[in-house]
């Protein structure tokens, strides 16, 4: 998924109907060893694009409610706020897609 914006945003809230919780999270590599944290709220700079992608910066879906199946369409709905605190709401689908793809 590429999220961008024309104006300095943060996405402040992620959620669906297929899990409890949607986090954003990060992978880097640590002696050796792949290491994945929450990354917390994303800053998006104006003009800015933000790839999330497996390896990298991604949505992180925690306690499914039904096992989710390649081919799939979510629906996902992402909160961004502005510098004046404004909310603007965006729904957006996510194709599932199979693992390591």
């Amino acid at each position: 998924m590429k999220v961008s914006s024309s104006n300095a945003v943060r996405l402040v809230d992620i959620q669906t109907e297929v899990a409890k919780d949607v986090q954003v999270h990060t992978m880097h590599h640590h002696d050796g060893v792949m290491k994945m944290r929450e990354h917390g709220e994303l800053a998006i700079q104006a003009g800015q694009t933000v790839d999330l992608a497996p390896g990298g910066l991604h949505l992180m879906l925690l306690g499914l409610k039904k096992p989710l199946s390649a081919g799939e369409n979510l629906t996902m709905k992402l909160t961004f706020e502005d510098a004046k605190k404004a909310r603007n709401t965006s729904v957006v689908s996510v194709l599932v897609r199979p693992l390591g793809k």
